[in-house]
C-alpha cells in the first residue's frame, strides 16, 4: 500500500512540474514571437529605406513611388511628404 501512494505522489509531482514548465514556456514564446516580428519589421523598413535611397540616386521615379507606397503604412521614415531630399 505504501508503494502505491508513493507512486501516485511522484506521478502527481511530475505532472504538476511539467504543467508549470509548459505554462512558463508558453508565456515566454509569445514574447519571443513579438520580438521576432518587431525585428523583421525593422529590417524590412531598413531595407525599403536603402532601396528608396538607391532609387533616388538613380533617378528611378517609378521605383521611388513604388517603394514609398509600400513603406508608408509601416515605416517611420516614410510619410506622404517624403521625397529624395528628405532621406539623404
Amino acid at each position: 500500500m505504501d508503494k502505491t501512494i508513493e507512486i501516485v505522489i511522484v506521478a502527481t509531482v511530475v505532472i504538476m512540474t511539467a504543467l508549470a514548465v509548459m505554462f512558463m514556456v508558453s508565456g515566454q514564446a509569445g514574447d519571443f514571437g513579438q520580438w521576432i516580428n518587431d525585428r523583421e519589421d525593422q529590417a524590412s523598413c531598413s531595407l525599403l529605406q536603402t532601396q528608396f535611397e538607391n532609387a533616388c540616386s538613380q533617378g528611378n521615379t517609378d521605383r521611388i513611388s513604388e517603394i514609398k507606397s509600400e513603406a508608408i503604412d509601416s515605416c517611420e521614415w516614410a510619410e506622404p511628404s517624403t521625397n529624395c531630399a528628405s532621406v539623404n
